[in-house]
């Protein structure tokens, strides 16, 4: 074995001689994060040892942790009644509400809470809606869509690089260019369809790296990331790029 792998995080090297205390040592990532399978499912797989794993440095994986866990813990409240897995996840949340790490999600969580839009519209009685935290959201779609670019490509996808992501809570109606040209062009992937299943498009032509990844988690919500590659030949790169340098 190698004395140093890459972590695919922050793309520098992990010392696998360090003890695992150490905030460089090198720790096990997973894509999805494991905290997305109801605790039941998790512990199942672990036995079974069903998790891929990615390389990374102790502190840039814990770096993600409060994140990850406002992730599952907001977006279960919208999906608990759609299917078993959210009714799981439901569960796993008010069993360890008390945790002061899931506490804190809790209190962010009532906080954004509101009994109206965000148009100013009241919604029915005993129905709240809830304020995301957009940025919180999306850098742990990102980070998903980062472990899934290293295990396709086997190299680091750069934190520089500005995807964008739209979230949906239902099935959308994509236009008949989009399911043409990937959705019936791009095979579905995914260890545990219940939790995540996506589709993962590219594009490696010189002068056009684009990157597509729809992911649909716990069969209910979808994410389109839309990226392109560093050193992308694109007119609109090109001339990010020279603005970025000035």
């Amino acid at each position: 074995m190698p004395n140093e792998m890459i972590c695919y995080l922050c793309d520098l090297p992990i010392d696998l001689s360090l003890n695992k205390n150490h905030p460089d040592a090198y720790s096990d990532d997973h894509v999805p994060p494991l905290i997305f399978y109801p605790s039941e499912m998790r512990e199942m797989l672990s036995r079974e040892n069903r998790f891929p794993t990615l390389p990374t440095h102790k502190k840039c994986n814990n770096s993600y942790g409060d994140d990850e866990t406002y992730f599952v813990r907001v977006l279960t409240t919208m999906v608990a009644d759609k299917n078993e897995i959210g009714e799981e996840l439901f569960k796993d949340f008010e069993k360890h509400a008390k945790h002061p790490r899931h506490a804190q999600v809790l209190r962010e969580i009532i906080a954004g809470m509101s009994p109206r839009t965000s148009s100013g519209l009241y919604i029915p009685p005993g129905k709240m809606t809830v304020k995301l935290n957009r940025e919180k959201i999306e850098r742990i779609v990102w980070k998903i869509v980062r472990g899934l670019y290293f295990q396709n490509f086997k190299r680091v996808l750069s934190e520089r690089i500005t995807p964008t992501i739209t979230r949906f809570d239902n099935t959308p109606k994509f236009t008949p260019e989009f399911q043409e040209g990937f959705l019936r062009k791009v095979v579905t992937a995914g260890s545990h369809a219940g939790v995540l299943v996506y589709r993962y498009g590219h594009y490696d032509e010189p002068i056009n790296k684009a990157h597509i990844v729809l992911m649909r988690i716990w069969k209910s919500t979808m994410f389109l990331v839309y990226f392109h590659d560093l050193g992308c030949g694109c007119a609109e790169c090109q001339t990010e790029n020279r603005e970025k340098s000035q």
